[in-house]
């Protein structure tokens, strides 16, 4: 007992390295991507601590159409050192914009942001092809949300799927009694403990895949990359201020009022006679109120004034 609560007490002051990926999960990788795509995870030949994980990035399902996105999938070189015990941090790190992770397929698993940082599972909805995903401007074919297409959705529990750039496997939304998990099943990174091993898990909600790194990457390009969006960010607010939120990808035209609407995101008004500017987008100012009661205010304060004076 007193060692469970002492290896408890490290784990929580992120002094203590956790297994990785097993033997048996690492092999489900490999088999499960025979016929998918080409990854490959391989011990670093220069220390026996990490292994390789590499992908050419494009995987052997249907990719597109994608629907206004004009960029196209392109061949990548996904080469990421990861390491096999991680290290559980004591203050979980944000995920960066790029890849945080590899599935089975090859494609790369991004966080769940917009460049905006707007929520990319409901507002880049529309250029998701069937296995939901989609290119970034520079090639990268990627994943926000569950890849219904590389694992067979009703199995339970389901498989594992890919693996986090820190070193933790990635599994599907069903565990092991059968239910659909959401993010309110799991930590803060969109993760939990089974059998004493750290998992994450893709769910339906946001953030999707994770939430945060529970583990230390290790591999500089991950390191290296800030962190632009570490929460997700209201299209309410730039609707309201004359600023739509727009995708990823050039040439994606901005939402408006409706088009949110549209995505099940209804955006308030601060007033009935809410001024619409000729991008169809509430004008608000200062954010207080519409021109219409800014104009009535004066209004009043006007005739006050002139009242003042006769008397």
């Amino acid at each position: 007992m007193a060692k469970l609560l002492l290896a408890a007490t490290l784990l929580c002051l992120g002094l203590v390295s956790v297994r990785g990926l097993t033997n048996e999960e690492r092999a489900a990788l490999l088999t499960g991507a025979v016929g998918l795509g080409n990854l490959d995870i391989v011990l670093d030949p220069q220390n026996s601590d990490y292994f390789i994980v590499s992908s050419h990035g494009m995987p052997n399902h249907t990719l597109g159409p994608w629907g206004r996105n004009p960029n196209d999938a392109t061949h990548q070189n996904h080469i990421y050192r990861i390491p096999k015990n991680p290290t559980v941090q004591a203050e979980p790190s944000c995920t960066p914009m790029g890849p945080i992770g590899l599935a089975l397929s090859g494609a790369a698993i991004y966080n769940p942001y917009t460049g905006e940082c707007y929520d990319a599972g409901m507002l880049e909805a529309e250029g998701f092809d069937d296995c939901k995903g989609h290119p970034s401007p520079d090639g990268t074919y990627h994943y926000h949300i569950t890849p219904t297409c590389i694992f067979n959705i009703s199995e339970v529990p389901s498989p594992i799927i890919g693996v986090a750039l820190d070193g933790f496997p990635i599994y599907g939304p069903t565990d092991e009694t059968g239910r659909t998990l959401t993010s309110a099943d799991l930590d803060e990174c969109h993760g939990r403990q089974v059998n004493g091993q750290y998992r994450y898990h893709v769910t339906s909600d946001f953030p999707y895949f994770l939430g945060c790194f529970k583990g230390a990457p290790v591999d500089a390009q991950i390191t290296g990359e800030p962190c632009e969006c570490t929460e997700r960010a209201d299209p309410c607010q730039a609707v309201n201020g004359n600023e739509p939120p727009q995708g990823d990808a050039p040439g994606q035209l901005p939402f408006d009022r409706d088009q949110l609407a549209a995505l099940g995101i209804i955006c308030p008004t601060d007033s009935p006679n809410d001024v619409i500017n000729d991008h169809g987008h509430g004008q608000h100012g200062n954010g207080s109120g519409s021109k219409s009661t800014v104009s009535g205010a004066m209004l009043v304060l006007l005739t006050a004034i002139s009242i003042n004076m006769k008397l």
